[in-house]
This record gives C-alpha cells, structure tokens and sequence, in this order.
C-alpha cells in the first residue's frame, strides 16, 4: 500500500508562536554559551590568582627547606597538600642533581625541566577537571655550595600542583542550571502571554470574520460584523460589512426589477389578451359585411333581371 503524506494544518497562532519560540530558545542558547564561556574565564583568572599564592608560598617554603639543608622533602609536600584546595603535591629534580628514589618525570614535568618555563592549565583527571601548575626552580648562589658544577639560573628542580576546581565547576553548573530554568519560565510565560494577545487581536476576529464571510455565502446578508477599531483587521470588518450591505442592495435592487419585469409582463399578457379578443370581434364584423355584401349582391342581381 502506498504512503500518501497528509497535509497538517497549523493554526495561525501556532505558525507564529513556533518562530518565536525557536527564536528565543536560540537568543537563551546563545546566552548560556556566553555565560559559560565567562564562567570559565573567570575560574581560570581564580585559579591563576590562586596558584599564584600558593606557588610563592611553595617556593619560600622549599627554599627555606633547601637552605636549613634538608634532604626529603616528604613533609614539606604532606603539608603542602593539606592547604585549602590544593592536590597531588610533587618535587621532580633535574638529571644532574642526582637523587636517588626520584619520581620520574610526567610529560609537563619534563618539559619544565628541558625548556625553565612553567607550565599551568586545566586537566581532566579521574576525580573531575582541575588546575594544574608546574613550576621551575632555578639554582641561585645559596645553591652552588651544595651543588658542584651547577649554574646560576638552571633549572634544578620542576615543582607541581594541582587545584581542585570541583566547587567551582559545581557552583558554575547549578548557575548555568539556574538560568536555564528561568530561561525556560520566561520563554514560556512569553510564549502565553504573546498567544493570549494574538488570540483577542487577531485569532479571534479573524474567526468572527469568517463566520460573516461563511454566513454570506450562505445567503445570510443580515449579520454584521461589530468590530471598532483602527487596524488591518477593522479594515477588513469593515470591508466584510460594505460587501454584505452592498450585496443586499444588488440583490434588493434586482427584486425590485424582478417585480417590475413581472408587471411588465403582467401588462403584456393582457394587453395581448385585449388584442385577441379586438382580432375577433373585428373577425366577426369582417363575416357580418361579407354576408351584408353577398345580399346586396342578389338583391341587386335580382333587381337588374
């Protein structure tokens, strides 16, 4: 069997209240992006404020470390991390300090340690995203004593951290979350409102009028449509009520010379008759003088013999 597609028929309100719709649901998308890419922005400024303070904090503490000669450097990274937000707390030395038991570099790390320059950014890790900052700590003159053959401004060291921006994200989400459904709320209570206009401005005299306009076509000329206003649709209320009057007006018009050919015709059937009925008396005044002439006739032949 073959499918034949049907046509849906949308009402007027709705072939408006759609676009709308769309519209806005587009404008609020728009939005939320907007806001979305703001909040991220300013997590990101937070995190850098953030790490800023706690890298200074960070490098005065090792290096205080460094200089009362201690070697392990465990605790100072245990207390390190119990600091606020802060994770995964790690000291990386450089090739050439040569420290047995070193944890071996990641990719960020080695890089630091190759290149002096930090590294920080966001990271997606099994507990959520985070901030990450890898630092370089460079050998000053307190070091040289400690360190044979090391020069000032080298790299000895890349120290790393990580700031757990879950509170963030989640306060960010239920914002975003937020808006949404105030978002959703006004494009809804817009939508009603913006529906219960077009019905009383426009859907609902539309429908009067096609009520006049079915009602002529059905030969009613005696509805009017009562609308007073100074728009699109009281122009067309008062169009609908010219053609209805103008229509009575013809159709009155022609009853009236409908009346007027029927005495016409009326007049013409008895004037006819008038004349049918002259046609035979002067037919039979016509047989009267032909009998009238035939005696003449005899009396005068029989006159003349």
């Amino acid at each position: 069997m073959r499918w034949i597609p049907t046509r849906v028929r949308l009402g007027l309100s709705l072939k408006v209240l759609i676009p709308i719709g769309v519209i806005l649901a587009c404008v609020v998308l728009t939005l939320v992006l907007f806001i979305g890419n703001r909040i991220e922005l300013f997590e990101q400024q937070m995190a850098e404020v953030a790490a800023r303070d706690t890298t200074a904090v960070f490098q005065r503490t090792l290096e205080f470390s460094m200089s009362e000669g201690v070697s392990d450097f465990a605790p100072v990274l245990e207390r390190v991390s119990s600091v606020g937000n802060i994770s995964d707390p790690r000291l990386i030395p450089a090739a050439f300090m040569e420290i047995d038991d070193a944890t071996e570099a990641d990719e960020w790390e080695a890089k630091v340690l190759a290149s002096g320059e930090e590294q920080k950014g966001f990271i997606e890790g099994v507990h959520g995203r985070s901030y990450r900052v890898v630092l370089p700590i460079k050998v000053t003159e307190s070091c040289i004593d400690c360190h044979d053959g090391a020069k000032i401004g080298q790299t000895m060291a890349a120290v790393g951290f990580r700031l757990d921006t879950g509170e963030w994200d989640d306060a960010a989400r239920e914002l975003i979350s937020g808006i949404l459904w105030l978002a959703g709320l006004a494009i809804v209570f817009l939508l009603v409102v913006v529906g219960w206009r077009l019905r009383s401005t426009i859907i609902r005299p539309l429908g009067l009028g096609v009520g006049v306009a079915e009602r002529v076509a059905e030969g009613d000329l005696t509805h009017h449509f009562d609308l007073n206003r100074e728009d699109e649709i009281g122009d067309l209320a008062r169009a609908l009520n010219k053609m209805s009057s103008n229509l009575r007006g013809i159709i009155q018009e022609l009853s009236n010379n409908s009346n007027l050919v029927s005495s016409s015709s009326q007049e013409l059937s008895s004037i006819s008759e008038q004349m049918v009925s002259d046609s035979a008396e002067m037919s039979s005044q016509t047989d009267s003088v032909s009998a009238a002439t035939v005696r003449v006739s005899s009396a005068v032949e029989s006159t003349a013999s």
